[in-house]
């Protein structure tokens, strides 16, 4: 989980976490979807760099105007060398460079969504990248979830990763009076029932081990909605 507006996320070296990351929603992103990134956070089109050849329309999308107001202007200063200095490690989606960036001003609209509320739209595939943890309790959990299957067209999917923590720590507390963070952890067993109650059908399930001290397991997801 990254602080509003901390770019120092995506210039770190690539770590075996992202890297699943990117390969994962690489690898569910449907050929010619539109893509809903839900809480993208400051760091939306970082993803992006995996999938963008697949999707025919992208959009950014967060509760937070300051952190939108940040990926806008980011997306606006990106160009070819930047992407050659501060990416090199991350292959944009197959396409030049030149190319990737062309794509995503021509198919990306950052807007304001509050997970909570009924949005507009649907999608052929929904990020949540580190989203379902920032539920504040589990029946919140269940109506994030919820949401996301509605934004979904048939046979749309819901693509993401959620991290689990082993204690409570001043740095969580301080991201869950932003709403960063949940105050209930949210066991692997109670985030696929949601993800299922919702009326998704789990098609890719995993666990990874990312290496990092309090969140020593992500869970990764790939679910369905009913043709």
């Amino acid at each position: 989980m990254q602080e509003a507006c901390d770019f120092d996320y995506i210039y770190a070296p690539l770590t075996p976490y992202r890297a699943e990351i990117l390969r994962f929603v690489e690898r569910h992103v449907p050929e010619g979807a539109s893509v809903l990134d839900l809480g993208c956070g400051a760091v939306g089109f970082y993803w992006a760099l995996g999938y963008l050849r697949k999707a025919a329309a992208l959009r950014f999308a967060d509760r937070n105007e300051a952190v939108l107001a940040g990926l806008a202007a980011r997306l606006d200063q990106l160009t070819p060398a930047m992407l050659e200095r501060d990416f090199a490690d991350v292959p944009p989606s197959g396409l030049s460079r030149e190319t990737w960036l062309e794509k995503l001003h021509a198919v990306a609209d950052v807007a304001q969504i509050d997970a909570l509320e009924a949005g507009e739209g649907t999608y052929g595939a929904l990020l949540a990248v580190e989203l379902l943890e920032c539920a504040q309790d589990e029946e919140e959990l269940r109506r994030i979830a919820s949401f996301c299957a509605a934004r979904l067209v048939p046979g749309g999917r819901l693509i993401g990763c959620t991290l689990d923590y082993v204690a409570w720590t001043p740095s969580l507390e301080a991201l869950a009076r932003e709403r960063l963070a949940g105050r209930v952890r949210i066991e692997e067993k109670t985030l696929r029932q949601a993800i299922e109650d919702a009326g998704l059908k789990v098609a890719d399930w995993s666990v990874f081990s990312t290496g990092m001290e309090n969140h020593p397991r992500a869970y990764f997801f790939c679910a369905e909605k009913p043709a």
